[in-house]
């Protein structure tokens, strides 16, 4: 639909009222019908030639399907590490460096190497995954028109309800934006500044 979404990872997908999927976060989408060169996306899902700051069209958008893939049958990303930069260096290396648990099926694996391609000419696309073994018990068809039962579906009082999701306590964060904390190290430098107008 020349939509690159930029931003496949496990927060960005929703359970709907109905038990089926939706993505969110649209913040890193952009129409793309040639190629584009921003970096931008979550570390553990980018592609390799956003690493090596290529062009790239929506093949970066399967590429993050590999990783999201092996982090569900792996609960890591492929590439993941404490340090971003290091990240970097394993996206770069590319999937032959990557640890493969004995619980990944030859099927997914091999489809998830095809995923993470590091060549976006040679990457799996959506026509690749309609025939690709691993997903032969699905019916895209049925999938596309949600006529398939979703296995789970979540309990819904009303529209709004977050009760799903975890609390977080503000302590009253929103009541001290803008607050000045210390005083300024540099403010001398600026002696008309005024930030209070």
């Amino acid at each position: 639909m020349g939509i690159i979404y930029r931003d496949l990872k496990p927060e960005n997908i929703l359970l709907a009222r109905d038990g089926h999927i939706k993505l969110t976060d649209f913040g890193f989408a952009t129409k793309c019908y040639s190629t584009t060169t921003t970096l931008c996306g979550t570390p553990d899902y980018i592609a390799p030639e956003l690493v090596h700051q290529r062009r790239y069209n929506h093949y970066v958008d399967w590429h993050a399907v590999g990783a999201l893939l092996y982090e569900m049958l792996a609960s890591i990303p492929p590439y993941h590490d404490d340090s971003i930069p290091q990240i970097y260096i394993n996206i770069a290396k590319g999937p032959s460096h990557i640890i493969w648990p004995k619980t990944i099926s030859a099927l997914a694996k091999e489809v998830i190497l095809h995923l993470l391609d590091p060549n976006p000419l040679t990457r799996y696309g959506l026509d690749e995954l309609y025939d690709h073994p691993f997903f032969e018990e699905v019916d895209w068809i049925l999938l596309l028109q949600k006529a398939i039962d979703p296995p789970f579906i979540p309990i819904v009082d009303s529209d709004g309800d977050a009760s799903a999701f975890d609390l977080y306590p503000e302590d009253g964060v929103a009541d001290k934006y803008g607050a000045v904390t210390a005083p300024d190290p540099h403010g001398a430098l600026f002696p008309d500044f005024d930030y209070t107008r």
